[in-house]
Formats: C-alpha cells, structure tokens, sequence
C-alpha cells in the first residue's frame, strides 16, 4: 500500500503544478486536457489518498480511484500530443511552457506503469487486465 501511496502522491505533484499556469491558450485540446488533469487531481486528492489511509484500506473505492486515474491518463496522453502539435503548427503557445506539459504527463505516465505491480499485489493478476489499460502492462506482461 505504501508504493501505491507514494505513486499518488508523485502523481499529484506532477500534475497539480500544472493547473496553476495560466492558460497559453484557448485551444479546445488544451481545454480538454486541462480537465482530464483537473479530474485526475481531484480523483487522487479525494478518494485515491483518504482510501489509502483508512484502517482497514477500502479497496472497492480505492480500486475506483485507481481506474479513473488510469483512463484519465489514457485520454490525457494523446490529447497533450495532439495539442502540443496543434500549438506548434499555430504558434500559439510558448515552446517553454509546451514543454513543461509534455515532460510532466511523461513523468505521469512512467509512475502509473510503476504502480502497476502494487496494482497488481492488491487485486490480482486478472482483475488488474480490467483495471490498468494495456498500455501501462506492457512491459509486466512479457
């Protein structure tokens, strides 16, 4: 359980950084992204972490905040190349600032792939498949 907390709590600090910069732009992709962090934040801050500290650790609402972390990740993945593309071909956002996006989803994206392994020790080998979405498997699975 500690991993997993940890992991959150890397996750948010990644992410939350993020919503205090002003918007470079008022793009529809970034606009989206934004509240696919904004959900991934308040997911981690309200249910992930409280389930993590409960005595016994609740694992149906525990288990739901590990869901919708990961296919709010899923989303927020493609989505931040979509938009720092977009930026890029518009010049309408800083380069710096594009940057600071890309990195911190990639950051994201590697804590999830490492969580999977606590994923894995709390709920099982099968139920993990229908928790955690391919992508962050990948590389547990061969």
């Amino acid at each position: 359980m500690y991993e997993l907390r940890r992991c959150m709590v890397r996750i948010e600090r990644l992410l939350a950084p993020l919503l205090m910069l002003p918007p470079p732009n008022y793009n529809p992709l970034h606009i989206q992204l934004r509240t696919i962090v904004e959900e991934e934040v308040e997911t981690i801050h309200r249910r992930a972490l409280p389930a993590l500290e409960q005595v016994p650790v609740d694992i149906a609402s525990l288990r739901y905040a590990i869901e919708v972390v990961y296919r709010a990740d899923e989303v927020a993945q493609p989505t931040v190349r979509d938009w720092v593309r977009a930026s890029l071909w518009m010049h309408s956002a800083s380069v710096n600032q594009l940057i600071v996006w890309k990195r911190s989803l990639k950051f994201v994206f590697r804590e999830l792939e490492k969580m999977v392994p606590a994923v894995q020790r709390i709920y099982g080998e099968l139920d993990t498949r229908y928790i955690v979405p391919p992508e962050y498997r990948r590389q547990r699975e061969v």
